[in-house]
């Protein structure tokens, strides 16, 4: 659209300074053919610094615009997320603490198990009579996103 409206303004410009009301001399035709050539660069000019003001315009737009996630890719990565914070239940041990036997979970047995990173802040340690022994706090698992 913008191309037939140069074109015309362009031809149009080239007509008006061709015709003159009398004979004109070399000079005034110098002027009038400088004269048109500077409408004709000045509107070009304009043109362009509108079409790259655009074309920045749209690139923005085009950074910023995420493309949706189909809904079927979402609830599956959710079910994935979903099932790799899940406690084993085949983890759960009775462990005596200081504050009486409370069920716990088993260190290596969620590291083996866990399909998720475990929280390094939910690791504890219980001193026995056959040395220390590791588990998983279910509380703070909780607290940390886990489903325990």
């Amino acid at each position: 659209m913008r191309r037939p409206i140069l074109a015309s303004i362009l031809s149009i410009a080239l007509v008006a300074t061709s015709f003159t009301a009398a004979p004109a001399r070399a000079d005034e035709d110098v002027f009038k053919v400088i004269a048109g050539l500077v409408v004709i660069g000045a509107l070009a000019n304009a043109a362009n610094k509108k079409r790259d003001r655009e074309r920045a315009r749209a690139a923005q737009v085009n950074r910023r615009v995420e493309h949706p996630t189909p809904l079927y890719q979402k609830n599956r990565r959710a079910t994935r997320i979903d099932r790799a914070r899940v406690a084993p239940q085949r983890c759960i041990r009775e462990q005596w603490t200081h504050r009486g036997n409370r069920q716990v979970y088993g260190a290596r047995c969620m590291q083996r198990h866990a399909q998720a990173q475990l929280p390094q802040t939910c690791l504890r340690q219980n001193q026995t009579n056959s040395g220390p022994r590791y588990f998983y706090a279910p509380r703070c698992l909780r607290q940390q996103g886990w489903r325990a």
